[in-house]
């Protein structure tokens, strides 16, 4: 399939990418669904299908951004070997410099997939000893959406039987995939350090209701349901797999696996101005820049992106969002 669609170039990933933001109905959305489906008519969900080929295009950049040619160890070999056999007329510098070339490409490599991975010592020192005690936006969503929370796109709605924020739903589009959600009223100034965490109990794994905690550089109109506006850093629950997205779309940082029957689920992040961390039940998934504009204020909210029928958005219900700050 990667080989099809020349997976190994960035072109597609930007298309990819494109399509997720613009949402279903897109020209772009239009045109990845339909090579995709040509190569793999199995899956029937397009919200799924391009998803999970986001993921395996960015599970496979980390061992692509540095990585030594094919020739590169036997040269190096060579040059090692030509240095005992012409000992005297080889300069002793010039074995060193082959071999200075190799540690320097093996750090290299090294160094890349850190980076990519997202670990980062001084975000876990600093970010991740502070300790959020003040409460600036503390709302239960059992009786509705507090004024702290302003609506936008398909307005999401409280579950009588989960009592919790789910998915808002139009009938006669149960085909559709719809955007709505909540963004706070007002937003926090870049250099203010904060914490937003959502507890969401999920029924069961569900691919028709994606949920994202996100963190947006630019204020939301109340007509936006795009899958993600430009300038989100996101917390992406779908199918029972929590993933972590930079603004730019690309995956970052591990994946986890959540529980279901019923199981509450805590998902936070924790920013500052340039970095931020995820974690899941305590359990870290990223550590490093979040790639948000380092002048603009800071707007966190929650995003459903749901299809199917009415009864199967009970599946993940949000039932609580607290934002904190130091």
């Amino acid at each position: 399939m990667s080989e099809a669609l020349g997976f190994e170039t960035d072109e597609f990933l930007k298309l990819l990418t494109e399509a997720l933001r613009a949402g279903p109905g897109s020209p772009q959305w239009h045109e990845v669904v339909t090579q995709l489906r040509a190569l793999d008519a199995s899956e029937t969900d397009e919200y799924r299908l391009l998803i999970r080929a986001r993921e395996r295009l960015e599970s496979g950049r980390e061992y692509r951004s540095v990585r030594a040619g094919p020739g590169f160890t036997r040269k190096v070999m060579e040059g090692v070997d030509r240095a005992g056999g012409e000992r005297a007329r080889m300069p002793s510098a010039a074995l060193i410099a082959w071999l200075a070339a190799g540690v320097i490409v093996a750090v290299a490599i090294a160094v890349v997939a850190w980076l990519t991975r997202g670990a980062s010592p001084a975000v876990e020192q600093d970010l991740g000893s502070m300790y959020f005690s003040t409460t600036s936006i503390s709302s239960d969503f059992s009786q509705g959406i507090p004024s702290e929370w302003r609506k936008f796109g398909l307005e999401p709605v409280v579950s009588a039987k989960a009592k919790g924020l789910r998915s808002g739903f139009t009938k006669g589009k149960e085909k559709e995939y719809q955007g709505g959600g909540i963004v706070a009223a007002g937003g926090f100034e870049p250099g203010q350090s904060f914490a937003v965490e959502a507890a969401v109990r999920i029924s069961k794994a569900s691919a028709q209701v994606d949920l994202r905690l996100f963190v947006a550089q630019d204020a939301l109109s109340d007509s936006t349901s795009a899958a993600t506006s430009r300038g989100e850093f996101v917390a992406d629950l779908l199918d029972g797999q929590v993933s972590v997205f930079r603004p730019d779309g690309t995956l970052a940082g591990q994946q986890a696996a959540m529980g279901q029957g019923g199981d509450l689920v805590h998902l936070l992040i924790k920013m500052d101005r340039r970095n931020a961390i995820v974690e899941v039940d305590g359990r870290r998934l990223y550590a490093g820049p979040h790639g948000l504009a380092g002048d603009k204020p800071r707007w966190p909210g929650i995003r459903f992106l749901a299809t199917g029928s009415e009864k199967s958005l009970e599946d993940v219900v949000v039932q609580s969002v607290r934002v904190l700050k130091p």
